[in-house]
């Protein structure tokens, strides 16, 4: 039953899903038409489709994707459409409810052979997002809102927090299967980072997408599974995860001490201007103050000399030093391509060269850390101490402000 009403120009293709019977989808030569209850009531589907003359559909069963072929516009593809299978209005008016989550395939991308210079005669048409597109439905005020999705492994483990904008109706979200990744090292006064970049990926096994807004909570299963022309057993997947994970344990610590010599460098700066502030000009080398100006210099030389331990600017003197550059060429042997870097990425055993690499950044992150350490023990804290008796201006204590009175 077709009402006049709700759909516009002639019928040019039906196709009813195979698992929802109700779920019907109608192209005409307006567009692309849908029916949640047999066709009761229709509407017009508006996300990515445009008014077009839908000559035929088809329903990847599999994946559940609904194919378009229009009449000027070549074709179309709505990434599984599953989640709106048995739905009615009553769910519209409730809160949260969890819809679908497609299946998230572990799968490597690269460039097709002799295609790096193709000028324009090379058509890339774009790809679903990588991962699992999480469906669900939200009843909201009319202002934008924010929701909280949170993904926990087998065990019950939260292994990536993130926060997505939402909307009325039916939203959707997608998981890129990754797990929380390090923080960017704070600088003095910058806020807490609210959300984690990515990490490294998932392993395929069972996974429990939860959705959080406004103290309600809904949740639903997601599968990740391998690529099928990867030989990968289960146990080299957890294997090579285990060594990922070392090497962003490796990471974070590597990124306190950055943040730790980056706070002192703050402090050290603010005591430099404090005490040229307080030096008389005609001072002479032996005035406390001129002597602890010459030490808070040696003081942030030395840390400068440590922190290039961590970072890397430019051609290095000495890459025996960089911490981070040999925990990424570790990460990078295991097959890690970098945050978000699909096109770098490999899904693969850990190597002997990605065991040496990991050798080679415990035994430098240890030899920093221990400079670190040391300086912070001794040389900072001597210093501490030498500072001390200058009664430096700072936190000055005042007399109470006051209202004038009148004459």
């Amino acid at each position: 039953i077709i009402n006049d009403d709700d759909v516009k120009g002639y019928a040019l293709s039906v196709k009813q899903d195979h698992i929802d019977p109700d779920l019907i989808f109608l192209g005409t030569e307006f567009g692309l038409f849908y029916t949640l209850d047999g066709g009761k009531a229709w509407s017009k589907w508006t996300q990515g489709v445009p008014t077009v003359s839908v000559m035929d559909l088809a329903i990847q069963k599999r994946e559940d994707d609904l194919v378009l072929g229009t009449h000027g516009r070549s074709f179309f593809v709505i990434d599984d459409y599953s989640g709106l299978r048995n739905l009615n209005e009553d769910d519209f008016e409730g809160g949260l409810k969890f819809l679908s989550a497609s299946k998230g395939v572990q799968y490597t991308v690269r460039r097709s052979p002799s295609t790096r210079f193709t000028g324009n005669g090379e058509y890339q048409g774009e790809n679903q997002p990588y991962g699992s597109a999480i469906t669900f439905l939200a009843k909201l005020d009319d202002k934008p809102q924010k929701a909280t999705i949170e993904i926990s492994n087998g065990m019950g483990e939260i292994v990536r927090t993130f926060k997505t904008g939402i909307h009325e109706g039916i939203n959707r979200v997608n998981w890129s299967l990754r797990y929380d990744g390090n923080a960017e090292p704070r600088k003095p006064g910058a806020p807490k980072t609210e959300d984690l970049p990515e990490g490294r990926y998932a392993i395929p096994g069972t996974y429990k997408a939860s959705i959080k807004y406004d103290g309600e909570v809904v949740s639903g299963e997601i599968t990740v599974i391998p690529d099928p022309k990867l030989t990968l057993s289960q146990n080299d997947w957890a294997t090579t995860a285990n060594f990922l994970d070392h090497m962003f344990a490796l990471r974070k610590v590597a990124t306190k001490a950055m943040e730790r010599i980056a706070f002192a460098k703050h402090d050290l700066e603010l005591i430099q201007k404090m005490i040229k502030d307080a030096l008389p000009s005609d001072a002479q080398d032996d005035n406390p103050l001129k002597v602890s100006e010459v030490k808070t210099k040696e003081i942030l030389e030395g840390l400068d000399e440590i922190e290039k331990y961590f970072l890397i600017q430019g051609l290095a003197d000495d890459q025996s030093k960089h911490v981070t550059a040999h925990i990424s060429s570790a990460m990078s042997y295991a097959g890690y391509g970098g945050k978000g870097n699909f096109a770098d990425s490999t899904f693969t055993k850990v190597t002997d060269n990605a065991k040496k690499a990991a050798t080679i950044a415990e035994i430098s992150l240890k030899q920093a850390l221990s400079d670190l350490n040391g300086f912070f023990e001794e040389d900072l804290a001597d210093f501490k101490a030498s500072i001390a008796g200058l009664n430096l201006e700072y936190l000055k204590s005042n007399n109470p402000l006051q209202i004038p009175t009148r004459d």
